[in-house]
């Protein structure tokens, strides 16, 4: 799906195997799955059909999936672009090493804390997001 905003700038919802870019991106932002084994038919929110569109990924094809992404990425960013990526805590780590791995720089690790975590008996609540 891809949301005019005016003639220079556009927003894509899609995977990234999908999209094709004519010109290299100013900021790059994504949301890949979190490998978590997560049921996303267990809550909607009211969203629409439209955008359900979490797809779960086996952990072990996560740091696969995640080089595939990051590579994708710095293929098609401007050098002077930004990425910007949400993560849990859980698979950080694929992350970070595939940022270094295809030549990114870091320049800020931001947290999102938020004050809706999930209840959990046997392990802290995870009430942030790497950005």
């Amino acid at each position: 799906m891809i949301y005019e905003i005016d003639k220079d700038h556009k927003i894509i919802f899609d995977d990234f195997r999908n999209v094709r870019l004519e010109e290299k991106a100013d900021m790059i932002f994504v949301d890949p799955p979190f490998a978590i084994n997560f049921n996303a038919n267990m809550h909607t929110y009211n969203r629409k059909p439209d955008a359900l569109a979490y797809v779960e990924i086996d952990r072990e094809e996560y740091p696969i999936f995640i080089n595939e992404l990051i590579k994708w990425c710095y293929d098609n960013l401007k050098d002077d672009g930004s990425l910007w990526i949400i993560s849990g805590w859980n698979n950080l780590k694929h992350i970070l090493n595939a940022i270094d791995d295809h030549g990114f720089h870091t320049l800020n690790h931001c947290i999102w804390k938020y004050q809706f975590g999930v209840y959990t008996k046997k392990r802290f609540v995870t009430s942030h997001y790497h950005l």
